[in-house]
C-alpha cells in the first residue's frame, strides 16, 4: 500500500471523491483480512479508508446508502457508481478493480482535480434563444448545439411555437413562455444588425426588462458569428 492510498475518515467524508474507496472498520477482522489481500494494487485512485468513530460510520452510511464493513465503493466525479459489501472473491472482484482502468495511472495534478471539481459544480439552466427572422438554418443549429459550453439547455422560441401553438393569438401565444421566462436567460441573436424578432419576441425581451418578477433571470446577447 501507498501512503497516499491511506485516507482518514474525515478527509474521504468532506473531501472530493474520484476512484475506488475500500472502507473498513477499525475492530474489524474480515476488514483487515480483506485489506491484506489487496494491499499490493498500488493504483493512485485505490484508497484505503477507516472508520474509527461511531459520527465516521455513520456519515459514511450517508454518503454511500449502506452500513457494514467492508465496502467497496466506487466514485467518478463525486458520484457514487457502485457500492459492494463484504470481500470480493474471484470474478467479482476482478471485474470489479477493472474500474481503476478508467483512471490515469499517476496522481491527477492539482489543477487537474479543480478542473473536475469545476465540472461537477457546472449545472445547465433553462435559456430562450430568440433568432431574428430568416436566420440561416445552419447558424441556428450551430448556436443550439453549443449551447452545452455556456451551460445551457436551450428552447428556440420560433421552433417551440410553431410546434405547440397552432394560434395566431399572441396572447396564446405568450401562454407558452410565462411559466418559465421568469428563471429562464433570455439570448437574443444578433441585436446589433436588427430589431425584428416579431411579436413574441419583442413581448418577451419587454417582459424581461420591465417587469422584475420576469427580470430575475438576465438577457444575453450574442451574434451568430460568435456561435461558429
Amino acid at each position: 500500500m501507498l501512503e497516499s492510498q491511506k485516507m482518514t475518515a474525515e478527509n474521504f467524508i468532506i473531501g472530493f471523491k474520484h476512484g475506488i474507496y475500500i472502507i473498513t472498520n477499525d475492530a474489524c477482522q474480515i476488514c483487515e483480512d480483506y485489506k491484506r489481500e489487496i494491499i499490493e494494487i498500488n493504483s493512485a485512485h485505490l484508497h484505503f479508508v477507516e472508520a474509527v468513530t461511531d459520527a465516521d460510520r455513520q456519515a459514511i452510511k450517508e454518503i454511500v446508502g449502506r452500513g457494514g464493513f467492508p465496502l467497496t465503493v466506487g466514485f467518478w466525479m463525486n458520484q457514487v457508481r457502485f457500492v459492494k459489501g463484504g470481500i470480493l472473491y474471484g470474478k467479482e472482484r476482478i471485474e470489479t478493480f477493472k474500474f481503476l482502468e478508467k483512471f490515469p495511472d499517476r496522481q491527477l495534478k492539482p489543477e487537474e482535480l479543480e478542473e473536475l471539481k469545476r465540472a461537477v459544480s457546472r449545472v445547465c439552466k433553462l435559456a430562450l434563444y430568440l433568432f431574428p427572422p430568416g436566420t440561416d438554418e445552419t447558424a441556428r443549429k450551430r448556436a443550439l448545439n453549443e449551447s452545452y459550453e455556456h451551460d445551457e439547455l436551450p428552447i428556440d422560441v420560433d421552433e417551440a411555437l410553431k410546434r405547440a401553438v397552432p394560434s395566431s393569438d399572441l396572447t396564446e401565444k405568450m401562454r407558452l413562455f410565462r411559466g418559465v421566462v421568469g428563471f429562464s436567460k433570455l439570448v437574443v441573436f444578433d441585436i446589433f444588425t436588427t430589431s425584428d424578432y416579431g411579436e413574441v419576441g419583442t413581448e418577451l425581451m419587454k417582459m424581461k426588462l420591465e417587469d422584475a418578477e420576469y427580470g430575475k433571470a438576465p438577457i444575453e446577447y450574442r451574434t451568430l458569428q460568435e456561435a461558429t
